[in-house]
């Protein structure tokens, strides 16, 4: 099954662990869910999920968003986002993309090697590195807070509802 965390201990200088290769898989729902990319109303709510799999890895798992205008290109300025997270006062006729990546948590702040091991050492990143991907065009019609077009800058606000559809996300 391989390392499934990345602590370490130092003996007379020596150095015993391992880097943890297997970052969570992961999920994402979306309510409303766009339906052929199109979304009824201004707001989106996300349910994210993850899970290592039959890995036995039990870490702490957090995740990573990146939202942007498809027009403007892809910033990649992933920012910590939890479950239940709303895009609210999105443009009516703007195409979105929200990307989401699972983060090992409980390995992430470690480095499993220090100035002690062998050389060369690359550390494996400990997020997901197939981020779920939604892309999507509010329509202002019913539903997920409808209306006219809101703000250029779309709000993110926690949110704690069910999702009641699953996305149609893209790895």
């Amino acid at each position: 099954m391989g390392c499934q965390d990345e602590t370490h201990v130092v003996v007379l200088g020596v150095a015993s662990g391992c880097d943890d290769t297997t970052p969570p898989d992961t999920s994402l729902t979306a309510s409303p869910a766009p339906v052929d990319n199109l979304l009824q109303g201004t707001q989106i709510t996300l349910t994210l999920g993850a899970s290592y799999g039959s890995t036995g890895d039990t870490g702490a798992i957090g995740f990573q968003c990146d939202f942007y205008k498809y027009a403007a290109g892809d910033p990649k300025t992933w920012t910590t986002c939890a479950s239940g997270i709303t895009y609210a006062a999105l443009s009516v006729g703007t195409t979105y993309v929200v990307k989401v990546r699972a983060v090992d948590l409980s390995d992430a702040a470690i480095v499993a090697c220090s100035t002690l091991c062998a050389l060369p050492y690359t550390e494996t990143p400990d997020f997901d590195a197939t981020p779920v991907s939604l892309t999507f065009v509010p329509t202002g019609g019913a539903g997920g807070g409808g209306g006219a077009a809101a703000a250029a800058a779309p709000a993110a606000t926690p949110a704690c509802r069910p999702s009641s559809a699953r996305a149609r996300g893209t790895r």
